[in-house]
């Protein structure tokens, strides 16, 4: 078996081993490079026949257009997208990821190399793309489940973890580590950051089944230095942003879990999930808001009408019971039971519909907003387009971006398909711009248009299992 990669030239031989063999013969060669033979085992070497397809270079310097399949038409939204070979939008700024795989990224590169030393496993990866070119740049890092990457001013960019002890402060161009963020706690980092006057507000959790209330640390962006830690008024705190007045920090948290298997069929015994808010300078609690359902309070965004989009997250196990709690949750309509993604087959859970709730922090109040329980299964993210008002929400399970307006909240999905994409997992706002970004798990970034749902420009990209993207300007 051989493959060649097209953009190195190089070729990757596996000699057949004879049926009692263990391992393999791997030689690869190029125009320039001299052969280079080693004895692997199996799954060694469709790693690295792997590495070889997908690609040997450190940074691509021109998007392939050629590789780009057409556009797909957005059959979802019920509009047509741009021609096959239209005008692309013209974009500035960059786009950056974190993707939590950084095992495939360091084996992949290390292959590409000629190397043999392996880094360790539990690394991320750090992708910076260009938008006006589509050329992109990987770097693996040493933080285990890396979520975010946060722009801190500077060229300096906060990489958070979501189950780590740490977390690490890069160079957006040279990709090197300014600081290593090491929580020496029995508290892990827990995904999100918010800048708040020259201060990284980081929440921290604690899940080892007992109650324990969430804690925010602040960290000086200047010095490195751990000012405060202070606690965040609930119980496993994710996402954290900065309300438009500046004046309140916004914590959300999953809630107490709990006993995880004494609420069948559901995988978590969720309590108390919440919304929070601290004063931004003091950081002293002023209000709590628990969300009365069963499910976690994962992500958020601020609306530009000031209210509160939140996703929402619960799973039940595989098997009749958690069968039928989905057919309760589709309304006993076998019919719509919805194509499980490998994901769910891997953990052995069905990720059940979940509402985008609209919360109103003035009045006290929430909204549900469903198009379709099939449509809406796993919010991964949520993003408020700041030119148009519009708000978007990620259904990872359901594989499709919805779109609630502003005022209205009337919905609208686009399915990834029609961005020629797949496991959409984060999306973000391009600002100044009638477009957001979305992406795939593991490959893809789509340009879509905020006030049409068009996809006007796909990214080939690898994403190594991303969660987030954030746009940084240029």
């Amino acid at each position: 078996m051989s493959r060649k990669c097209q953009r190195s030239g190089l070729v990757v031989l596996i000699v057949r081993p004879g049926a009692s063999e263990r391992f393999l013969t791997v030689r690869a060669f190029g125009k320039d490079t001299p052969v280079v033979s080693r004895r692997v085992s199996r799954r060694s070497a469709l790693i690295a026949l792997a590495g070889a397809c997908f690609g040997c270079s450190k940074e691509r310097t021109e998007p392939p257009a050629s590789r780009t399949p057409p556009v797909p038409s957005a059959r979802s939204t019920g509009e047509s997208s741009s021609a096959e070979g239209g005008a692309k939008p013209k974009l500035s700024g960059r786009i950056l990821a974190f993707g939590t795989d950084g095992t495939a990224s360091v084996l992949e590169k290390s292959f590409a190399k000629r190397k043999t030393r392996r880094q360790p496993e539990k690394w991320s990866v750090f992708i910076d793309v260009d938008l006006a070119t589509g050329a992109f740049r990987t770097s693996p890092v040493p933080v285990t489940l890396g979520h975010i990457p946060v722009d801190i001013g500077r060229g300096r960019i906060l990489c958070v973890a979501d189950g780590g002890k740490h977390s690490l402060v890069l160079d957006r161009k040279s990709h090197e580590v300014v600081h290593v963020l090491e929580n020496e706690s029995d508290y892990d980092y827990s995904g999100h950051a918010v800048v708040v006057d020259g201060r990284a507000y980081v929440p921290l959790r604690k899940t080892d089944g007992e109650k324990h209330e969430g804690l925010l640390e602040v960290v000086d962006l200047e010095s490195y230095g751990v000012l405060d830690t202070v606690k965040t008024g609930g119980f496993l705190p994710h996402d954290a942003k900065l309300m438009p007045d500046g004046k309140e920090v916004v914590v959300s948290h999953y809630g107490h879990w709990g006993d995880h298997f004494s609420k069948p069929p559901y995988y978590w015994n969720i309590r108390e999930t919440s919304l929070t808010f601290l004063d931004s300078k003091t950081l002293e609690l002023k209000r709590k808001f628990e969300v009365p359902l069963d499910q976690a309070l994962t992500h958020f965004d601020i609306g530009g009408d000031g209210l509160i989009y939140v996703g929402l997250l619960q799973y039940v196990r595989m098997g009749a019971p958690g069968l039928e709690a989905l057919l309760d949750e589709l309304g006993g309509d076998r019919a719509a039971l919805p194509s499980l993604r490998p994901s769910e087959y891997r953990r052995r859970l069905y990720a059940l519909p979940s509402p985008i709730v609209v919360f109103d922090p003035k009045k006290g109040q929430i909204k549900r907003l469903t198009l379709a329980p099939g449509h809406q299964r796993r919010n991964q993210s949520v993003v408020t387009h700041s030119k148009s008002g519009n708000v978007f929400g990620v259904f990872t399970h359901s594989d499709n971006l919805i779109r609630v307006s502003p005022g209205t909240h009337a919905l609208r999905s686009l399915s990834a398909f029609d961005m020629g994409l797949f496991e959409l997992r984060g999306v973000c706002d391009l600002p100044g711009t009638s477009y957001i970004a979305a992406n795939g798990q593991d490959h893809g970034i789509a340009i879509v248009d905020a006030n049409t749902l068009e996809v006007v420009q796909r990214l080939d990209v690898p994403l190594y299992n991303t969660v987030h993207l954030h746009w940084v300007p240029a």
